[in-house]
């Protein structure tokens, strides 16, 4: 069975059993109080002040989701607001989401978004500040506690074009780029973890049919997405010294036929050509986790919450035999980068329901929310602070061989590894393009193709 069912699956039985897991209908705030420094704060917010009001919520299909979606029941009680969702696959959300924000008769109050959409949206004028929900007491607990979020998270969700601070999303749990492998494949056949990118290389091309027809050394996504460079490709692109743009009199201008882009994309394709499937352009998130959770890729490199989904997720045969490491620097670099991508929730600008929207974002980006999230769905990477503190969570962490310590060596050097621009989505869609168009033609001349890229994508940001 698919990840995609299988989320899907997951999300359904959890709601059965959501009213064990639900937060009491009260409004005494002091639920955190077992929290170490936390001072016990009496309150008298009004979780029931849009009582009656229904929300229109839209989810990506992912592990962050399946959290919120088992405790709408919980929320639902709580407040008296009634919650509709859609669940959408990835590969399709965005475009989704992106019709419902533009369109006039839409009636969606809150979606998940990322960082790059954040940028768009906010261009379009599609999203809600959130700034003055925030500062107002009457509609935000006092123990929200905005502070307890990482600031480099919190950060990268404000306007980038604005020099007040003006916050348009709220964060539910973000991802840094490792090296996933099936221990039990390195186990059996002598191997250890590469250290390098090289190593890693020639790793991939061995494990070549390493359990028979159709397995392989390392996955990746291929799909002339976006989100195919938005991974390890764009983390090691910075590793290599390249970057997207140069800002020359305060105008972008790509910089991807640099030789740091034309010799780590000599390397990216030989990695792709060697050592990854066959079917490697068709490949998905989903997928990605698929053929990792079911022996076929013996590593993934991709986004680390991803392979500790499977590897906490009995339906794949695989689940316990998944460890990590930081992703392997080529040698002779010691300077190390990961893109960071965060899932957070947005208001639409157009909601009718704003203090009802407000509330449900509230609800699941708090302290209580979000360790539910951590330690009753496993989900890794919480944007609070003092989940990553609480002993038992790290407990519970501890048990997936080299995740926290491939996180704690990752996560100082995490950011978002793009330049800022409402054409991101455009011009990355082109970018992952003429990645498919090196790496599938032995014949194509990279140098070449880098050169062509430039120019589409000058022409683009140069003329929006």
């Amino acid at each position: 069975m698919k990840l995609k069912g299988i989320l899907m699956i997951i999300a359904s039985v959890l709601v059965l059993s959501a009213c064990d897991l639900s937060t009491d209908n009260t409004v005494n705030q002091s639920m955190k109080s077992e929290q170490e420094g936390v001072e016990l704060v009496e309150s008298t917010f009004d979780w029931r002040m849009a009582e009656g009001d229904t929300i229109r919520i839209m989810l990506n299909n992912h592990p962050y989701a399946d959290a919120i979606i088992a405790e709408l029941p919980g929320f639902e009680t709580l407040t008296g607001i009634d919650v509709d969702f859609s669940l959408t696959e990835e590969e399709y959300y965005f475009d989704k989401v992106t019709y419902a924000l533009s369109s006039e008769t839409s009636d969606m109050d809150v979606f998940m978004t990322g960082v790059e959409q954040v940028w768009h949206y906010d261009d379009l004028d599609y999203i809600q500040d959130l700034t003055s929900f925030l500062d107002d007491e009457a509609l935000t607990g006092l123990d929200y506690n905005q502070d307890d979020f990482f600031p480099s998270i919190m950060n990268i969700l404000e306007d980038y074009n604005s020099e007040g601070k003006r916050l348009l999303a709220v964060p539910v749990g973000f991802e840094v780029f490792t090296l996933a492998y099936n221990k039990r494949i390195f186990k059996e056949r002598g191997l250890e973890p590469p250290s390098t990118f090289e190593e890693m290389g020639k790793l991939a091309s061995s494990l070549y049919e390493h359990s028979g027809p159709g397995t392989y050394g390392i996955s990746l996504r291929g799909t002339r997405n976006w989100s195919m460079i938005n991974t390890g490709y764009i983390s090691y692109y910075a590793i290599f010294g390249a970057r997207d743009f140069n800002i020359i009199d305060d105008g972008l201008v790509s910089d991807v036929n640099s030789e740091a882009s034309i010799t780590m994309n000599k390397a990216w394709v030989d990695l792709i050509r060697n050592g990854t499937s066959a079917n490697w352009e068709n490949l998905t998130w989903y997928d990605c986790a698929d053929e990792l959770g079911y022996g076929k890729a013996a590593m993934l490199l991709d986004a680390d919450i991803v392979s500790l989904s499977v590897n906490n997720n009995d339906v794949y045969p695989e689940a316990g035999n998944i460890a990590w490491v930081p992703m392997p620097l080529p040698e002779g670099v010691d300077e190390r980068y990961s893109n960071t991508w965060t899932w957070a929730l947005s208001m639409s600008r157009n909601s009718k329901e704003k203090n009802a929207a407000w509330l449900f974002m509230q609800y699941f980006t708090g302290y209580d929310q979000l360790y539910k999230s951590a330690s009753v769905f496993k989900n890794g990477d919480m944007p609070r602070q003092s989940i990553w503190e609480d002993e038992v969570y790290r407990s519970q962490l501890s048990q997936n061989e080299g995740y926290i310590e491939s996180f704690e060596a990752t996560i100082d050097h995490a950011s978002i590894l793009f330049t800022p621009h409402s054409q991101f989505f455009e011009t990355a869609t082109i970018w992952a393009e003429y990645i498919q168009k090196m790496a599938l033609d032995e014949e194509a001349d990279i140098e070449e193709l880098l050169n062509e890229l430039k120019e589409k994508t000058d022409d683009i940001v140069q003329n929006q």
